[in-house]
């Protein structure tokens, strides 16, 4: 193999592993995100403006019976791999939630880099 082609195979190694690895950061910085959209209100403004914690959060989204109090042990989160182009992302979220009323959610969201944290711009629930 000429020297040449072994360089761009290198390159391009490290460019795969440098995107799986900024990928792995979203899905986890996600996951916190609609965690957050998950909790009492002040949880959420290290996150994300208010209108995205209204479209997030349960209650104010109109959900009968939902607890007012947060309780993590009845709420797990799993996100897919995101799809992201150097500032911006998107990614779905699976919101998984075993109270009394029980459900289990995709929540897509769209993410911007500001200064080192990844920032929601859009949520979307399907009804």
């Amino acid at each position: 193999m000429s020297k040449a082609k072994r360089n761009v195979l290198g390159l391009l190694a490290i460019l795969l592993v440098a995107y799986i690895g900024v990928g792995a950061s979203i899905r986890a910085c996600a996951e916190r995100i609609v965690e957050a959209g998950m909790q009492p209100a002040p949880a959420y403004q290290a996150w994300m403006k208010e209108d995205l914690y209204r479209k997030l959060h349960p209650a104010l989204r109109g959900m009968a019976n939902y607890e007012a109090s947060y309780q993590p042990e009845r709420h797990r989160y799993r996100a897919g791999f995101p799809f992201h182009f150097f500032f911006a992302a998107s990614v779905t979220v699976d919101n998984y939630y075993d109270g009394e009323v029980g459900f289990h959610e995709p929540v897509t969201l769209h993410l911007r880099l500001s200064g080192w944290k990844w920032v929601p711009t859009y949520v979307s629930i399907p009804a």
